[in-house]
């Protein structure tokens, strides 16, 4: 008995140790920016990219991914993450850092992350929203666009 409420008060422990943090260059606005490119890693076998796109695209904004050397030049804004696995039972994402930079000058405007090292954790997709709502005001929906990929063109 006392090793099962032993063991049950450690999975709750652990279920709290979730931690969404950001933080923003002074005067850095993000809302201001339409155009946001999320340059894939080439170690990203899990279309993190892509998950981040589909998020910024949700909240309003004109997201495409891909390598650095794709990059369309109407870029404002350029996202880096770096995401972390591990195995459990199952594997699960255990955090998410990302950041974003200036397009033309490449200057570091925020950053953000989402740290959960419990296997009762939340999704990939979930913990990028989580990040991304934090970092971006969410704007009105923009018209349908090409799904995420290596969609280079950002000139509508």
């Amino acid at each position: 008995m006392k090793r099962i409420l032993a063991g049950t008060l450690f999975l709750l422990a652990l279920c709290g140790c979730s931690e969404v943090s950001t933080r923003t260059a002074p005067k850095a606005d993000l809302s201001r920016f339409n155009r946001i490119y999320v340059e894939h890693r080439l170690n990203d076998g899990r279309g993190i990219d892509q998950t981040i796109v589909r998020e910024l695209r949700h909240l309003g904004y004109n997201a495409s991914s891909g390598s650095p050397t794709l990059m369309p030049r109407n870029t404002e804004l350029v996202v880096r993450y770096q995401d972390e696995w591990t195995f459990d039972f199952t594997t699960y994402m255990i955090s998410i850092d990302l950041s974003v930079h200036d397009a033309l000058s490449d200057k570091l405007l925020a950053t953000g992350g989402n740290y959960h090292p419990s296997i009762t954790g939340s999704s990939a997709e979930k913990m990028v929203a989580q990040v991304l709502r934090k970092l971006f005001i969410a704007k009105p929906p923009l018209p349908d666009l090409p799904p995420p990929g290596n969609t280079p063109d950002l000139s509508n």
